[in-house]
């Protein structure tokens, strides 16, 4: 007995999801890396980017603090980190671009940072053994 299988060619059309939300290609800040005493955090590569402004703080202050105004890749490492309240920390990072290049390196000149919404934590002494 031979049987016939038969194929149906489906055709879809896909399309763009409408979104508020930032391009896909500028995510935000992802944490690589945690210790008891650092966070190495990454970014997506901003567009024109000729070197970044990293800054971090915690939760409880309002005022970020420059770990770097000079960085050129979209990775870096902060150590000696004390978080004694255990709530963490914030990052935030800025591109000096072709376009605000000549305004100087410091926040004033970023147009737009990348941040992320929780917390990053470093690891209990406990959980590194």
């Amino acid at each position: 007995k031979i049987h016939k299988t038969t194929q149906k060619i489906i055709s879809i059309k896909l399309r763009p999801v409408e979104s508020q939300s930032k391009p896909q290609s500028i995510m935000g800040i992802i944490l690589l890396d945690s210790t008891s005493s650092s966070l190495t955090v990454s970014w997506t590569e901003i567009p024109n980017a000729k070197r970044y402004i990293l800054q971090y703080r915690q939760p409880s202050s309002d005022t970020f603090e420059t770990l770097s105004a000079k960085l050129t890749s979209t990775q870096a490492r902060k150590r000696n980190l004390q978080d004694d309240e255990g709530n963490g920390f914030f990052f935030r990072v800025g591109a000096i671009t072709t376009s605000n290049e000549g305004q100087g390196d410091n926040e004033q000149s970023v147009k737009e940072w990348l941040e992320h919404a929780e917390p990053f934590h470093l690891l209990s002494k406990d959980s590194e053994k």
